[in-house]
Order: C-alpha cells, then structure tokens, then sequence
C-alpha cells in the first residue's frame, strides 16, 4: 500500500453537492491513498537531473535563493511551514521541492530538524536556458527576469558594469530587462542575486465561410447554433493583431468612425481599440497583408448592419470587439514588455476571451517567460480565455506563448468536407516537457475581410485563421450558458451561468470530433481534434445529456472528488473532460505542471479507464495516470449501461487547493440536483425556506474563520454571505436580508472552516 499524504486539516470525508443537468450524483470529496511519484527522489530542471540522495549542497555566505525538498508531496501544511519559517515560495520545483527566498541558516535549520530532505544553494547554470547554457543558441538579445524583491535600478547598474548592454528595463507585474551580452559574461550576469532567469529573445511574427457550419454541426450548410439564435449577442471578445480597416463593412458603424486609439461602447462592433505598447501603430497595413482586419472578421464581423449578404461573417456575428493593436512599425509585431499587461486591457473591457495569431519567430515547442506571464495572468484571471494559434511550421514546433499551459493552443485543418485533414504546414507538438499541444484544431482555410478595401473579402490560410474561428466559436458558448440553456437545453434567466475559463476550455475540448485518418487522439498535430459544438450543448429533447462542474470544489493532495454517472444507453460514448487553470510553472523546472490532477472512471463492471489512456480515439483500460497535461480526456464507446464512478484524484497538489471544471456528455438519466445522504461530517449547517429573510444555524467543531456562499442550481455561485469571519467552537444562528433581485428556487450554500466543508440547501419562496 503506498503512503497517504494531505493537508493535515483535512477531514475524512467532506460533503460538498453543487449537482444538476444529467444523470450524475455528487460530487462528494473524501481522502484517497496516493502512490509517490516514480523516482521522486529527483529534482528535475531543464538544465540538469539531481539526485538528492547526495548531500545538500549550501554555499558559504548569508545566501538568499535556495531549493527545498519534502520527501513526499508537499501540501499547504509544508507550504505555511516554510513561511513561518521566513522564506518567501518563489515557484514549484519537480518533484516535491521548492525554489524559495530566505536565509542559509534558516534552511540549515529545517534540515537539522529534518523538515526537509534535501536542499541546495540556487546554482547560476540552473538561470540559464539550455540553449544559452550550451552557447548553441546565443542571440543578439536576452530576455531576463528578475525576482519580485529585486531593484531593478540597481540591478541595471550591475548587468552594466559587467559589459551588459540594457535595452529596456520594465517594472510591472513581473521585473525584466532586455540585454546584450557577451557569451563570457553570462554566467557572471546569472550569478547576480536579483536574476531569475535568462533566455534568448525572438521577436514575435504573424501567423499568416464554411467554417461556419464545420465548427457548429459538421453537417453541410447546417449552422445550427444561429438557427436557435446563438450568434453571439451580449458578449464581448477580444483579438490582438496587426491592426484592423475600421472602415471596412464588416465593422463600420454609420454614427461613430474610429481613427485614433480609444473606448467607443456605442459603437456597432468595435467597443475600445487600444494600443498593446507604446510602440504600436494606429491601423491595419499592406506590410502585413492586413493580417488583423482578417482574423477579427473571422471572431465576429458581420456586414449585415450595411445591407450585405456576403457569407463571410465572423463565427459570432452578433458578438462586440475589444481590440487590441499589436501592429508596430513596418509592420512587425509590438510585443508588450510583459504580457500581463497586454491582457489587463481586455480583461477590464469585460472582454471573456482575447484571440492572438501570432507568436515567437525562433523558438519552439518551449516554456518561455511569455508562457509563464500567460499563465500567470490566467491563474490570477480565471473568467479569462486566452486562445493563441500554434503557428505555421509544421514539425518545427509550436510558438510560445502558445505552449503556455492555460492558454488554447489552436492547429488548422482545411476547410468544408475536407476539414477532416489537417493543413499542410499547421505546427506541430508536444511540447518540451511532454504536454499536448496544440489542443485542438480548427479550419484554418477562410474567406473574410481584406483591409485593402470597404467591402471586398479574401481567402487566408493558417492557424491566424483557426484560432479566431475557435474563439468566435467560444462565444457561442459563453452566450448559452450565460442565457440558462443548460440544464434545462431552453434558455433560462434563472439559470445563466458565467463561465470559468477552465470550463470554456473544457468544453471545447469535450466538443471535438477526432476524424482525422493517420492522425488519432491525442495526437501532436490535431491535438483532441476538431471543434464541433453540437457535440457538446445539450438542447431540449436531445438524447446526448450534460453536465457541467465549474470550480464548485477545491482538491488537495490526497482527495478525491467522486461523482456517480448513471449511463442508460450505449448510442453515445460516454465523455469525461477534467480541465483546470494551473499556477505559472517556475522557468528553471523541467515539467511545467504545477497542480497533478488524474482523472479516472470505473465501470459498472469495474473496468478502470485512465485520463488520455487512448487507442484508435479512444479510452482504454490500464495504463498509467498522465502527470503531465492539464486536460485529462475519457472518451469510451458503446459504454456499459448503469452507475459508472467517475474521480477527480489531487495526486500532487504543491500549491493548493485547486479547483477544476468537469463536463461529462453521454446518453445519461436526468436527475437534477441531489443532496447527498449518509456521509458523515463534523460540520453542521440547518437552512430553513426563506423569502425575505434567510436564517441559518450552524455548528463548528472548533473555532476558525467562517466563509458561507451561495450558490443556485448551476452551481453559480450568487452570494459571498460570510467572508473569513473568526467565530468560536460551538452553535450560531445568522440572519441575512435578501431584499433584492434575488429569484425564487433552489440554492445551496456551501461552509467552510479548518479545511472542513459543508453543503445545505436553501429554497427561496416567492
């Protein structure tokens, strides 16, 4: 039997039901037993494998970065641990260790007390990339991040004296310069305290109508989702390109001409257009064949308003634009000096999604401080998508910051009845350290606007083309779930949802259609294949079901969340999809995952089927749990008729606790929401019916601080009622006036307190 690790505050069986849509009860969380990594012994950098069975290794000095490594998976205990003891967690570190800030005796200390079982002084080669480290990849420019304590004034003056050339310096969310600097002196640079992290610099390039009916139904001429209405109205999406004609007819509005950076929220299509960097320059231009004129029509142009019957508008035409202008002079890109930035603008337009068609010009298939900023905006936004074309080198390799983990890679395929095969030239994975990407794929053949002109449209190929068509096709989504189509598959006020990115991302994932001869799931070149929405929303009469779990629950090392699915027909494979946001991975480490969740499913039988173990597109048995993507796949055909149990496993979880979306699709029973019964908690929570006022009683086990939410029948959460209030061991009662818009029905409210959660449910009469 292998070791079981968790939070120590973690009770053995925690009640937590948010259920609704298909046939499936729960989810409950309870504590599962977890295997150690194979040879977890290893610390695994990009630069070198160590074998911690050696000695420490602690430099003479008052030190300041160091890693720290536990023996077995490190949990919030160790985490609080290590900041009680003065250090500052700068990033996880594969497997069980930490890159940390602190003093050498403070880390002495900890191993004397053998709280930690290995440590090390932060070494100078470990900061470089293996390119630099090698001399084989030695670029005019460097790319350095710099640790969030730094100064970054005087840590110019340092690279400096050391005949470094400091092109820029920016000081943001993240601290970095961009630098010349001779071979000999680079370790010299990676030895200053205040660098993280240094690789070359690419500068970013471009990635140069019947996608229409492909992305919704993959029947010929069939756009099923506008047929019921869905084209994207009330949502705002977001591209970053080259530049866009604002008077071409697929944007122009007759009251308002946009000809300068600004926020129009009156205008028809394009509600702000804004630069991405100082450097950017107003406008589309033949230097990029009017690249973002292109890509932004192919999101959501619609020459309607003008009279026109083109049919080459956007995938939702109905949808606003929040445009970002990454065109810069002579038509080369202008990259923000951190992403974060860039993002921010979007972000705070109310934009849920940004669409970028472009990416790295030399280097590929890596995790580069473009990912990490993008996953780190992501991990700190998680409402927002950020979807990136993976490029147009074929077996070269995927373009950062498509690599980055919580971002949608998006391949191209050709287009109509061929869409089938994939484009010739689409970029393909995985990744450096092993992760699919890119994700999933798209036509990549489309007809849309030509900035050259007013009205005239053009073809464009390549994966510019598909990721827009992803993103538009998102939009579609955001407007179904945000109009209370699920559960119900007929919109619903009541029951509109807004969406995580994690569900976005899961949706589209669990959508796909995997057709592709030569090239099954997952594969490097189509990723889980191609976007075909109707595979995935559920409408009224259907007999393909749906459900939906976004963010409800928060897993750490050693749970598991356990759902009961109740399959009652074998017509439709039964679809599992586990997609969660992950924190930003530490530049030095060799896997980027952060959060290990592993996925599996048992059988009414109790055949045991693995996240992405597949053959011929679909699950297996056997195989081994992936601690590598975080998007875990079961696809399983012709699936036993009963009650199949479904896990969600916190295998590894160093920076918990972590939420995760779920979609689950199959010819299941309908069952609504459930309370579960039988499971023991040392919490109690009482709700009686309420109108105007709800009361509650509660009991604790012993004191902490409360948080009491509520969520309805989407498992949307409505109301913060208590947020972090101390409150001693023993009986409460609480009253809250809910005098407001609140509608009548069924809600739940869900307790926490010393790692301990409860749910109750709480019905609102009129």
């Amino acid at each position: 039997m292998g070791r079981s690790y968790g939070d120590v505050s973690s009770m053995n069986i925690i009640a937590l039901l948010l259920v609704m849509g298909a046939g499936v009860e729960g989810p409950f969380v309870r504590r599962t037993t977890i295997e150690p990594y194979e040879n977890s012994h290893l610390v695994i950098l990009l630069s070198e494998t160590i074998d911690t069975r050696t000695p420490p290794i602690l430099a003479d000095g008052p030190g300041s970065r160091f890693i720290v490594k536990f023996d077995s998976p490190p949990t919030n205990a160790e985490r609080s641990l290590l900041k009680t003891a003065g250090f500052t967690i700068e990033g996880y570190i594969p497997h069980y260790a930490y890159l940390v800030s602190g003093e050498t005796q403070a880390v002495q200390e900890l191993l004397d007390a053998q709280t930690i079982s290995w440590a090390s002084t932060y070494e100078p080669r470990w900061k470089l990339a293996p390119g630099l480290a090698s001399g084989e990849d030695h670029t005019d420019t460097l790319h350095v991040l710099l640790f969030a304590d730094a100064d970054l004034a005087a840590t110019v003056h340092l690279v400096e004296d050391l005949s470094g050339v400091v092109h820029s310096a920016h000081d943001g969310v993240n601290k970095t310069l961009m630098i010349s600097a001779d071979e000999e002196h680079l370790s010299e640079i990676a030895s200053l305290d205040a660098v993280r992290w240094i690789e070359p610099f690419y500068a970013p390039r471009f990635h140069n109508n019947q996608a229409q009916w492909v992305l919704q139904s993959w029947q010929a001429e069939v756009r099923s989702l506008w047929d019921r209405g869905l084209d994207g109205e009330g949502v705002v999406l977001s591209t970053g390109d080259s530049g866009i004609n604002t008077g071409h007819v697929a944007y122009r509005d007759s009251t308002i001409e946009i000809t300068d950076w600004g926020d129009f929220p009156t205008h028809r299509k394009i509600i702000a257009y804004q630069p991405s960097a100082p450097e950017a320059t107003f406008g589309d231009t033949p230097a990029t064949e009017y690249h973002g004129t292109h890509t932004g029509c192919t999101v959501c142009g619609d020459d309607s308003y003008w009279g026109k019957e083109a049919p080459y508008d956007g995938m939702a035409p109905k949808a606003k634009l929040y445009f970002v202008d990454v065109g810069g002079p002579s038509g080369a890109p202008a990259y923000p000096s951190d992403y974060n930035d860039m993002y921010e603008l979007p972000w705070g337009g109310k934009a849920k999604l940004m669409s970028n068609s472009w990416g790295s010009g030399g280097a590929f298939n890596i995790y580069d401080i473009s990912c990490r900023q993008t996953d780190e905006f992501v991990w700190d936004h998680p409402d927002f998508l950020i979807l990136y074309s993976a490029g147009n080198v074929g077996a070269l390799g995927v373009s950062p910051p498509s690599t980055a983990k919580n971002v949608l890679s998006i391949g191209a395929t050709f287009n109509g009845a061929s869409a089938n095969t994939p484009f010739l030239i689409s970029s393909m994975g995985p990744t450096d350290d092993g992760r699919i990407k890119p994700n999933l794929t798209a036509p990549g053949i489309l007809i849309s606007a030509d900035g050259a002109s007013q009205e005239n449209y053009k073809d464009g190929a390549g994966t510019s083309m598909s990721s827009p068509a992803v993103a538009g096709a998102c939009g579609l989504i955001v407007q179904y779930l945000r109009e209370g189509w699920y559960p119900s598959g007929a919109p619903s006020s009541a029951d509109g949802i807004e969406p995580s990115s994690a569900l976005l991302r899961a949706m589209l994932v669990s959508s796909t259609i995997a057709d592709f001869p030569g090239n099954p799931i997952p594969d490097p070149t189509v990723g889980w294949g191609r976007v075909c929405l109707d595979s995935v929303l559920y409408f009224a009469g259907e007999e393909n079901q749906l459900y939906l779990d976004d963010n409800s629950l928060e897993i750490g090392t050693g749970d598991e969340a356990v759902y009961k699915v109740d399959v009652e027909g074998k017509d439709w494979p039964l679809r599992v999809t586990l997609v969660w946001t992950d924190p930003p991975a530490d530049l030095a480490a060799a896997k980027k995952i952060v959060n290990d969740l592993d996925l599996e499913a048992m059988s009414p039988s109790g055949g045991i089927y693995r996240g992405n173990v597949f053959a011929n597109n679909f699950s297996i048995t056997g195989g081994s749990a992936d601690a590598t993507n975080l998007e875990e796949c079961l696809r399983i055909k012709n699936p036993e008729e009963g009650t199949w149990t479904v896990r969600v496993i916190g295998t590894n979880v160093p920076e918990g606790p972590q939420p995760f979306a779920l979609v689950i699709t199959g010819d299941m029973a309908e069952t609504g929401i459930k309370e579960k019964e039988d499971i023991q908690t040392s919490l109690d929570l009482k709700v009686a019916p309420f109108t105007d006022q709800l009361i509650i009683r509660l009991y604790t086990p012993q004191a902490g601080a409360l948080t009491l939410e509520m969520f309805d029948q989407t498992g949307r959460k409505v109301r913060t009622l208590i947020d972090e209030r101390v409150h001693p061991e023993g009986e409460a009662t609480f009253s809250f006036n809910l005098r407001d818009s609140l509608p009548s029905g069924i809600y739940f409210l869900r307790l926490k307190t010393c790692g301990e959660q409860v749910t109750s449910k709480a019905v609102h009469l009129k």
